[in-house]
Order: C-alpha cells, then structure tokens, then sequence
C-alpha cells in the first residue's frame, strides 16, 4: 500500500469512528419520553429514574392545559433533591448527581381542574421490585381524620405504599415502625401519595393516611406484603381437627 493509500484509508477510519462517536454521543443525550398521562386535579404521577454520575440531569414536563403542575425530583427515601413549584403548566429541572444513583420524581397537579402531561428526561426509567403488593378496599375518611392498616414487612426488601384518592382533598402519609417510629412520609399538597423505604426489622409497620381536607374523600392504598410461607406450615394428618 501507498503512502497516500495508506493516509486516506487512516482518514476514512478515523471519520468513521468520529462518526460513531457523534452518533453514540447524540443517543446518550437524546431526552427520553415517558408516553404522555392524564392527571387529575391534586393527582400526583410517580416514576423511578436513574442518572449517572457527574452528567447534568434534566427533567421537562409540558401540559396540554392550563393548571399549575409542580415537579419534584427526591432521594428513594423522600429527601428532596429539587423541585419546580413555579406557577405554570410546564416544569424544568437540572441538577448534576454525584453518585450514580436512581431518584423518585413525582409530577403533581394542583389545577383548578385535569391535565395531560408529558415527562421528558435524560435518564433511565427504571422499574423497581417492590416484593409483593396487595390492595385495600376503598374507604371514607372524614376531614381531619385519618385511617390506619397494620402490615407486616421483611427486613432489608424495599418496599412501597401508594394511596389513590377519589376526590380532590389534601391527602398525607406516614409509615410508622413497631416502636412508633416514623420511617417514611409524603407530605406534598396532592390527593394521592407515595412512600418507599428499606425495612430495618423484620415486623408489624403502620401505615397511617390522613384527609387534611376540604371535605371527606375515598381512598384506596396499595402496599408491599410479607406473604406467610405457607410450606413452613404444618400440614394436617388425615384425622385432625
């Protein structure tokens, strides 16, 4: 091969490789697009994305209507990391994480009526294994009361409760651990709720779900279980009572 065979062969490798260095780059720092949600009023939309280290992360949520939606980027314990309280429709935050880590982000809005959101970021949505889940039956608590269930959880496993509220009251949850300990809490103005913690002993928790109001309100919780092994049983001989 020629000298000059040899430099454009060298040229085009190296084009080609710029190429897709560009093109990787470009998909990287593309923004991602949680398909767009209805939201009612005081509804709130959690989501579960990670982001890497020392990289500017950036969250847009645009509305179709014209309500005020806040935007809240937490720790998986619920410490605040940021957030965009702005009057407005659309929201936009950036921050730059120092570890590689996932964050909870809660999209809430406040009205005065329903809306149509769509979230964009530069991380990855990830879908977290909260054990396993059970649902409530709807019920009615009155203004500044509250509703308390009793769950058992494992040491150790991440675990969730969620609350879905019917009507536009200001909803609160607690989760409280056997000594009375208060583990975790969502306190955002909104009539559903979400809370994820890790568990440090293994026994009875308390979810407690407070209606600050106006007016009563019908809820619904969603929560992590310790499901009894079954197989631990002891399995009854023909003849027992």
């Amino acid at each position: 091969m020629t000298r000059k065979a040899l430099f454009v062969a060298m040229t085009l490798v190296c084009a080609w490789a710029l190429s897709a260095t560009t093109q990787a780059q470009d998909k990287k720092d593309k923004p991602k697009a949680i398909p767009a949600f209805d939201i009612e009023e005081l509804g709130k939309k959690v989501f579960h994305i990670s982001f890497p280290a020392g990289e500017k992360a950036t969250l847009k949520v645009k509305s179709t209507d014209d309500t005020d939606v806040d935007l809240f980027v937490d720790e998986m314990d619920g410490t605040e990391v940021v957030k965009d309280i702005d009057d407005g429709k659309d929201c936009l935050v950036e921050f730059t994480p120092l570890k590689n880590k996932t964050y909870r982000i809660s999209v809430i809005n406040l009205g005065p009526g329903s809306n149509r959101c769509t979230l964009t970021h530069t991380g990855k949505e990830e879908k977290l294994d909260f054990g396993k889940l059970t649902t409530t039956k709807p019920f009615n608590i009155a203004e500044d009361n509250k509703h308390t269930i009793n769950v058992k959880l494992q040491e150790g496993k991440l675990s969730a409760v969620w609350v879905f509220g019917e009507k536009a009251t200001d909803i609160d949850l607690f989760i409280y651990d056997s000594d009375g300990a208060e583990v975790a809490k969502d306190e955002h103005l909104s009539k559903d709720a979400f809370v994820s913690f890790v568990p440090k002993t293994t026994g009875t928790y308390r979810i407690e779900v407070v209606n600050l109001g106006q007016g009563d309100n019908t809820c619904t919780v969603k929560h992590t279980t310790l499901e009894e092994s079954k197989k631990d049983e002891p399995k009854k001989k023909r003849g027992d009572k």
